[in-house]
């Protein structure tokens, strides 16, 4: 896991993103977004996601947005961080992307950044 956020704001998550790994996930979020006025999370490499990683997410997209900075996925949710967002009720069917119209579903599943 790296530190570093490419030139377009990338930052990439990989490996487990869970409870044991989120003070470092969060120590991360914070200095790409104090570099940056957006910052793009890429988590498809991702192989485990717990909810403390959504969580942390849905924290720091407000934070940031505080400060007139954005925070956004680099794609729509999908693998691991779908899975993860459908067993939390984020998706109703299989065949639906998300539980309704609104501001939350649209960072998930298909904010343009």
């Amino acid at each position: 896991m790296t530190d570093i956020v490419s030139a377009d704001g990338r930052l990439v998550f990989n490996g487990a993103l869970t409870m044991r790994t989120v003070t470092s996930n969060l120590t991360r979020l914070k200095r790409a977004v104090a570099e940056r006025d957006v910052t793009l999370v890429d988590c498809h490499a991702a192989e485990e996601i717990d909810l403390t990683f959504v969580q942390l997410l849905v924290a720091a997209r407000k934070t940031a947005e505080r400060s007139s900075k954005k925070i956004s996925l680099t794609g729509p949710a999908e693998g691991t961080l779908f899975d993860t967002l459908r067993r939390a009720g984020f998706v109703i069917r299989p065949d639906t992307q998300a539980g309704g119209a609104g501001e939350p579903e649209t960072f998930w599943f298909g904010e343009a950044a």
